[in-house]
C-alpha cells in the first residue's frame, strides 16, 4: 500500500489525482483517484457530498487500467 497526497479532487465528477509520497508531482507519476474506489460505502457517500482538499493524505492499493496502462487508487482512505 502507498500513501499520496490529493493534488486536485473534481467533487462534481467524483474524481480527482493523487500525488505519490517520494515521488516528484507530474502528469506521469499522478495517480487518478475516483471516488468509486474509495474504502467503504460510507467514505464513498462522504466523499461525494464533501469532496476532498488539496493537500489530504491517502492510503491505496495501486492499480493498472488494462486498456489505457495508467494507474489508479484502488481500495482507498483517508490517513490522519
Amino acid at each position: 500500500r502507498e500513501v499520496g497526497i490529493c493534488s486536485t479532487f473534481f467533487r462534481q465528477r467524483g474524481y480527482g489525482f493523487v500525488s505519490r509520497e517520494g515521488k516528484e508531482s507530474s502528469q506521469a507519476s499522478d495517480v487518478q483517484l475516483h471516488v468509486a474506489h474509495a474504502k467503504g460505502k460510507k467514505l464513498q457517500e462522504w466523499v461525494k457530498a464533501n469532496g476532498l482538499n488539496g493537500g489530504e493524505r491517502v492510503r491505496y492499493t495501486l492499480d493498472f487500467e488494462q486498456n489505457r496502462g495508467k494507474g489508479y487508487a484502488a481500495d482507498w482512505e483517508l490517513v490522519d
